[in-house]
């Protein structure tokens, strides 16, 4: 029982015992009086039948009459009249019982004792009878049983509205004390939520201002730790000069665009430079010129932002590059290229002198990032030359890429739901002692006439574009229920953007979890930081509401972008994966090892566990370690195999 439903429960038994006593002491008064007046009346009539009598001088047939008409008026049980000269008695009770006005047990708990009032009588000197009434006590109990219900209903309603008003105070004071319950929960999720003032007045004030002051505290040291972070990963990842990633940072992301298989496998390389920057630099000065490049830089970081996993970068000096992934084999990125140019073009002060030119070249997945940077500056020495500034490599694109199978996409796609025709691999994401933390949950769609299933990479950016991303989400939810009724383990599931924008998902996965009872605790659900970062508010309710329907969830691919960690102290994460582009060459990489020790002490300092994923070596696995890392996850330490087999 709740505490709120305790305090009601006193509240409520404190006031029917008030009511209780209250009423049966107006009962007991009440019973006191009619116990008087009833002995009053008893008197009354002895006196009136006894002078009566005595004035007839003890005539009987006068008794008699006298006696009936006592008997007739109803209030007396039982009359008698003794005459002092041995005349026979005369007396007289009720023909008829008269009815009950009370129920049986109020009189019986009245309890009223029998009243008998005697009388004498006499002419002058000589007694001449004596009288005993009882009187009849029916139509008393009649009045204390009216008056008790009249009191206990007046007290009854000033009780009800005594509880109500309790109850009212009482919720407001509860609901105080429940906010206070969230915000600590929300400290223990990792979440900083200070709570609104409360009135001076109130009780509850001392403790509000101490949380929100422990709250306020715990945000300034992670916005402090994050600062610091931010700073570090500036130094290590950054250009100083546009703020755009640095070389170091996109050799990374290539690598990971080539290799990581949630990837789509085909993209777009494109080089573009500003010519002559030197001898603008000259004619103009450095100062107006950095404002230039700065310029040019926000351009390529806004459209390189119009699709998620696409990344700008500048690479050196008058060099910068744009990695378009997740494209279709048939795509044409010359298209780009020439919207690129027109966006840069569009600069105010920029000197048809010193116009851009990009070089492009095409890849799909595994090929070689250090070809396909040659690739890439071959096109652009080609496209020096050209009236419209840029130049695609197709030699060698004709050399290395292979032609793409021709599928139908829709078809494939549309029948794969109709008949649940996906499987699922898992990989194991282990704790730094060796044990294992969880399995992901990693989707394959088999394709009739090929030997290989395609993992998600390759066929949810094209579902995406069919709408069809949040169907395959909740299909993949489904199986992987079903696996978790087999065993029960730790279990991450990726989510697609399409399922966060999706109003109807998160009431599907409450209908599935009550009817999978029990399975809620083992799901952990991971979506890319991106997606989050694109709504935050979205993504903060979103895991809001994964956490009450008792699930954990995860951001994946964190760093790809490079936003300020403050958003973490109100999204309430299980944790963080690391990009592998932060991890490829860690043992070679002095100031990135410094930056991911950095990211996860500001993670430890708000209870978030940091994963690093894409781990290809062991030489890599021991230094995250070293590093702190609560969790690995790669090629190094486990292939992906049949989930079945994991649980």
């Amino acid at each position: 029982m709740s505490i709120s439903h305790r305090l009601l429960l006193v509240i409520v038994l404190a006031v029917a015992t008030a009511i209780s006593g209250a009423t049966t002491a107006v009962v007991l008064i009440a019973r006191d009086n009619v116990l008087m007046r009833l002995s009053h009346q008893a008197a009354q009539i002895a006196e009136f039948v006894g002078r009566g009598v005595a004035n007839t001088n003890g005539d009987q047939e006068v008794a008699k009459r006298l006696t009936d008409g006592v008997i007739g008026g109803g209030h007396v049980r039982h009359i008698r009249i003794e005459f002092t000269d041995g005349t026979p008695v005369v007396e007289a009770r009720p023909q008829q019982t008269p009815p009950a006005l009370a129920p049986a047990w109020f009189a019986q708990l009245m309890n009223l004792p029998n009243i008998v009032v005697n009388a004498t009588t006499g002419n002058g000197w000589r007694n001449v009878a004596r009288v005993a009434v009882e009187p009849d006590p029916t139509a008393a109990i009649g009045e204390l049983w009216s008056a008790a219900r009249e009191v206990g209903g007046w007290l009854l309603l000033i009780g009800v509205a005594t509880c109500l008003l309790a109850l009212l105070l009482l919720r407001r004071q509860l609901q105080t004390l429940t906010q206070i319950a969230e915000q600590a929960s929300a400290i223990l999720h990792n979440r900083f939520e200070p709570l609104p003032a409360p009135p001076t007045t109130s009780t509850l004030a001392p403790v509000i201002q101490a949380m929100n002051r422990l709250v306020a505290r715990m945000q300034l040291d992670f916005r402090d730790a994050a600062t610091r972070c931010e700073r570090l990963r500036q130094q290590v990842l950054s250009d100083r000069t546009t703020g755009l990633p640095n070389r170091r940072w996109f050799e990374g992301r290539l690598h990971e665009a080539l290799y990581a298989e949630d990837e789509n496998g085909y993209g777009a390389l494109l080089l573009l430079r500003l010519p002559r920057l030197d001898e603008r630099n000259r004619q103009e000065g450095f100062a107006p010129t950095d404002r230039w490049l700065r310029e040019v830089a926000a351009r390529l970081a806004a459209f390189g932002s119009r699709q998620d996993g696409w990344a700008a970068a500048r690479l050196r000096g008058a060099d910068f590059a744009l990695l378009a992934s997740g494209l279709s084999p048939g795509d044409e990125p010359r298209q780009l290229a020439e919207e690129l140019l027109q966006t840069l073009d569009e600069l105010a002060d920029t000197d048809p002198a010193f116009a851009p030119i990009i070089g492009i070249t095409h890849y799909q997945a595994a090929a070689d990032p250090a070809a396909l940077l040659r690739s890439a500056d071959a096109a652009l020495a080609r496209a020096e030359q050209e009236p419209r500034r840029w130049w695609q490599d197709t030699d060698v694109n004709a050399a290395e890429i292979t032609a793409a199978p021709r599928r139908d996409w829709p078809q494939l796609l549309h029948k794969a739901l109709e008949d649940e025709h996906l499987a699922l691999v898992g990989q194991t994401v282990f704790a730094g002692d060796g044990s294992v933390l969880h399995h992901e949950a990693l989707a394959r769609l088999p394709v009739a006439g090929e030997d290989t299933p395609l993992n998600a990479g390759l066929f949810f950016p094209v579902a995406e574009r069919l709408g069809l991303a949040a169907d395959f989400d909740r299909l993949i939810v489904l199986l992987v229920l079903d696996e978790l009724l087999q065993a029960r383990r730790p279990l991450a599931v990726n989510l697609s953007a399409a399922a966060l924008a999706d109003p109807g998902f998160l009431d599907f996965l409450a209908i599935e979890l009550g009817r999978h009872a029990g399975l809620a605790p083992w799901l952990i659900f991971e979506t890319r930081e991106s997606v989050v970062l694109s709504d935050l508010e979205r993504g903060i309710a979103f895991v809001a509401t994964l956490r009450r329907l008792g699930c954990r969830f995860g951001l994946d691919h964190v760093g790809r972008q490079f936003p300020s960690l403050d958003y973490l102290s109100r999204l309430g994460v299980e944790y963080l994966k690391l990009d592998g582009s932060f991890v490829r060459g860690i043992d070679r990489e002095p100031a990135q090892r410094a930056f991911i020790e950095a990211l996860v002490h500001t993670a430890h300092s708000i209870g978030v566990k940091v994963i690093a994923e894409r781990i290809e070596t062991s030489v890599e696995a021991a230094d995250l370690r070293e590093l702190g890392i609560d969790g690995l996850q790669g090629h190094a330490l486990a292939h992906p195999q049949a989930l079945g087999s994991l649980l």
